[in-house]
């Protein structure tokens, strides 16, 4: 399984008033990822082998906050066309990001059919079943039993992925930033009654679930409410959705879902690297190899291309294995127990948060080697880490954590959006 998040609009123009500061052929660490980089992905096939499926978690926009609809929309046109050109036989599942609206971020769910929703519907078209199409164009999400991809027909691949449904949900329904949301909290477009129905179904139906969404519920960016919302939901139904994967943020990243009742670990929301390399990243994206049976995951690459050395060297211009995340954090397996551990790790161990910012950024010059990240920087981290309602990892910090940009962030927005959801 291949995994990628925000693929590849360029703005390499962006310093061009300055010859010292212009990107390099391939890129520069201040602008969005050079559609050169597209080729280089496909090459890597031969090397790592071809992927059973892809799942990719949308934004595909640059980060020009002076473009046109038309430039917004394009850019996920263009890039469904590079993927149909280079690769023709992979299923891939998708599903839509902040970045692709217009303005940028909001989402009316009260419109029966949103504009930018249609287009992107449309050009995904190939990759759904009919059924799927139209509950995408007229909802914003979708679900559908991956043996009935149009493009699986792979030797081996209904065998594989039986008993199998892709959910891909709207984040757009918990972003801090989708303004709209004001005076359509609680459950737009009526995605959590439906995903409730859909779950109760693969129950009965002996299905597993893949989770597939842009905004991952944990970060400080989405209403907690919702979060808190979700994770009841994954908790309930823990042994049907086997893996959890999300993007948005340009980091590789993780959360440990907890238990309602006793916060044990019951699941991991995966958060996967950024393909663009803005800002001071290196392109990256992740192969994680399943269990066939379980569908849960049993390794977790990250290749990355290193863009420093390929702007000086185009032999070096390639896709490497950058880790493997359970054996370098020295994980016995990928349960949610051992994230968890790991996040405990994190308070003592300052070798292992180094790691992990490392990680982050895929090598790229956001990580600085040896720089230091005290108690309160290792606290932040492994709070956020443990949990995946941001609420609740604010709760493990201290008063002095709060001076933190993201948790003021998260503490505001969830003030001023009130509390809705109640334990019984």
């Amino acid at each position: 399984m291949l995994i990628v998040e925000r693929l590849f609009v360029a703005s390499l123009d962006k310093f061009q008033n300055n010859e010292n500061d212009k990107a390099g052929k391939w890129g520069d660490y201040k602008c969005d990822a050079n559609p050169k980089i597209f080729n280089q992905l496909k090459q890597s096939f031969d090397s790592i082998g071809k992927p059973d499926i892809i799942m990719w978690t949308g934004d595909n926009p640059d980060h020009d906050f002076h473009i046109t609809p038309e430039t917004s929309t394009n850019a996920t046109l263009e890039i469904t066309e590079l993927m149909m050109e280079y690769i023709p036989e992979t299923p891939i599942f998708s599903i839509h990001g902040n970045h692709e609206f217009d303005p940028m971020s909001v989402q009316d769910f009260n419109l029966d059919i949103d504009p930018v929703i249609e287009i992107v519907a449309n050009s995904w078209k190939d990759w759904l079943t009919e059924e799927a199409y139209e509950e995408y164009k007229t909802q914003s999400f979708y679900s559908m039993k991956a043996i009935d991809h149009p493009r699986g027909k792979a030797k081996d691949y209904g065998k594989k992925m039986e008993k199998t449904r892709i959910i891909a949900y709207n984040s757009q329904d918990c972003y801090i930033y989708n303004f709209y949301l004001i005076g359509q909290l609680k459950d737009p477009k009526q995605q959590f009654v439906w995903l409730e129905n859909l779950l109760r179904q693969m129950e009965k139906d002996g299905e597993v679930a893949i989770f597939i969404s842009h905004v991952s519920p944990g970060t400080s960016d989405c209403i907690s409410e919702v979060s808190a919302r979700l994770r009841v939901l994954m908790d309930r139904f823990q042994h049907i959705i086997r893996l959890n994967l999300f993007g948005h943020t340009h980091e590789e990243e993780f959360e440990v879902v907890r238990a309602v009742e006793d916060g044990k670990p019951i699941g991991v929301n995966h958060l996967a690297p950024s393909m663009t390399s803005f800002v001071d990243h290196n392109p990256a994206f992740r192969v994680i190899t399943l269990d066939a049976e379980t569908k849960l995951p049993i390794k977790i690459e990250t290749h990355a291309f290193d863009l420093e050395s390929s702007n000086k060297d185009d032999s070096k211009a390639e896709f490497k294995l950058h880790h493997e995340l359970g054996k370098d954090y020295g994980l016995p397996d990928l349960s949610p127990q051992s994230f968890l551990d790991l996040t405990k790790r994190f308070i003592d161990d300052e070798a292992v948060t180094q790691k992990y910012h490392e990680y982050m950024y895929a090598g790229g010059p956001g990580f600085t080697p040896n720089a230091p990240c005290d108690d309160h920087c290792r606290r932040l981290l492994s709070c956020r880490c443990s949990n995946s309602v941001f609420s609740e990892a604010r709760q493990c910090l201290q008063w002095n954590d709060y001076l933190n940009i993201w948790v003021l962030e998260s503490y505001l927005f969830d003030f001023m959006n009130g509390k809705w959801v109640e334990k019984n």
